[in-house]
């Protein structure tokens, strides 16, 4: 009787770690929808999306509860999220790709479809790509369609050079007119024979180690 009396216990304690888990892992899901065949499809996604958690200003962010956050395209890839707020004016933001489905343009939006700033002063983020698909720059722009100013250190061309292996071997960070950044210009990567990357180091607009 006490040996059935603690597999009972035992099978109920595993059932509420298991409950405990789905409820967890269930709040950890948006509600998102999409289009199939002509029909909107309303499904869960879990909120591990590369691109979501690159790109969101908080790249920790999950929602409160379950909601219709995100608006996913047939290829998987979101094309609108739901900000959790609008502090720096931006409600949502839409994102854009390329016949290759890599993404472009990222643009904050209120709820009154106005163009406006996701991140500071970022309304806008331009990304363009070689012909081996390697990201090679990003731009930010705000409102007006223009560079964001690099005062604060924000950055307005994030530029990216490549090895042979394309591998990312140096960061350029430019201003508005397109000049390196007189302190931390550039930042240096070098990798090991299994390729892993590490910094080397961060280096003035004149080639100097910082």
């Amino acid at each position: 009787m006490k040996n059935l009396l603690l597999i009972l216990l035992a099978i109920t304690s595993v059932s509420c770690d298991s409950q405990e888990k789905k409820t967890k892992k269930a709040s950890e899901k948006y509600i998102m929808t999409h289009h199939k065949n002509g029909k909107t499809v309303i499904d869960t996604v879990d909120i591990q999306d590369t691109v979501l958690k690159i790109e969101l200003p908080d790249p920790n962010y999950i929602p409160r509860q379950p909601q219709n956050d995100t608006v996913f395209n047939t290829k998987g890839n979101p094309t609108s999220v739901k900000l959790e707020d609008d502090i720096f004016g931006a409600s949502f933001q839409r994102f854009e790709y390329d016949n290759s489905h890599r993404l472009i343009r990222i643009t904050g939006y209120d709820n009154q479809n106005n163009i406006k700033p996701y991140d500071k002063d970022i309304a806008i983020k331009i990304k363009e790509y070689d012909q081996n698909g390697n990201l090679i720059e990003i731009r930010h722009l705000g409102v007006d369609g223009k560079f964001i100013s690099s005062e604060f250190e924000d950055t307005p061309i994030i530029r990216f050079v490549y090895n042979t292996k394309d591998q990312v071997i140096e960061e350029w960070y430019l201003n508005e007119d397109e000049d390196l950044r007189t302190e931390f210009a550039i930042v240096k990567f070098e990798y090991s024979l299994q390729g892993e990357r590490k910094t080397k180091g961060w280096y003035n607009e004149k080639g100097d180690a910082k």
